[in-house]
């Protein structure tokens, strides 16, 4: 403005600010040849940090934490929240809210976490805390036991099983035994039957079931399924596995150093 004579320039503050770029300050005064900064500076310590012990599973927990801070000068505050076991840093990720779930544990283990404040003018202090996770929750008491399969058409079947528990979701998967692709949907607890269709009419399929829980899953023995076709045959040779094929088909003997006697059956619906 055309009525200022003196211009003051600052160019040393003496300002110590744990390394941050920025100096947050509440109010600036000029007094004579002096500038008056009243600075704010990093947050305090958060107050408490808690893991409910309902939150702890095989495999994470949830933690909370709370603190006094209230700066809207300097902006929001956010948190990072550290976890380690055996000192090594497992973990650390920054986060606005007051509460964080850890996940992909080991059961079991002692983890400590630690939570720190930030702003723009830098950190609080960390607060710690430490527990054991737990040596099986999350992870099924048990596996589904298959007790059906029907096939439907040449490209479908129905599986049914044992609930283990109605608080797990389910996995039925489906493998191919031509192409290895493998398939799978879930349900929830209450459901022990699912129809699966889709499937290709010259390929069999191996499908299991598994019971899923937060950290793991207990998956049934598999069961192989054979496709119900018009024209099928079976080579089988010393006790091996059985392959099913079709109609209009080249048959394609083992390959074996010894001498061995084929059989080959066949049925047909007529």
């Amino acid at each position: 403005p055309a009525n200022v004579t003196n211009v003051l320039t600052v160019t040393d503050v003496n300002i110590s600010n744990n390394g941050s770029d920025y100096i947050c300050f509440q109010s600036l005064t000029v007094v004579s040849d002096s500038v008056i900064l009243t600075v704010y500076g990093p947050p305090d310590s958060i107050t408490t940090i808690s893991i409910s012990r309902n939150t702890v599973t095989s495999c994470g927990f949830t933690v909370q934490w709370s603190d006094s801070y209230s700066n809207p000068v300097c902006g929001s505050v956010w948190y990072i929240v550290t976890v380690s076991t055996g000192g090594l840093v497992i973990n650390s990720t920054n986060t606005s809210l007051t509460e964080f779930t850890v996940t992909g544990l080991n059961a079991s283990t002692s983890y400590t976490v630690s939570v720190t404040a930030s702003n723009i003018a830098g950190s609080s202090d960390p607060m710690n805390t430490t527990l054991m996770t737990d040596s099986n929750i999350g992870i099924p008491t048990a596996s589904p036991n298959i007790t059906e399969v029907i096939p439907v058409t040449n490209t479908s079947f129905t599986v049914n099983w044992t609930s283990v528990d109605p608080s797990y979701n389910y996995t039925v998967i489906w493998t191919s035994l031509r192409t290895g692709v493998v398939s799978s949907s879930t349900f929830p607890g209450n459901v022990t039957s699912y129809n699966v269709t889709g499937l290709s009419d010259t390929d069999n399929y191996n499908v299991r079931v598994a019971a899923v829980d937060t950290c793991g899953v207990r998956s049934s023995d598999p069961v192989t399924v054979y496709d119900s076709p018009d024209f099928e045959y079976c080579i089988s040779y010393n006790d091996g596995p059985q392959l099913q094929l079709r109609s209009n088909f080249t048959v394609e003997l083992p390959r074996m150093s010894r001498r061995l006697t084929y059989f080959i059956n066949y049925t047909t619906d007529t």
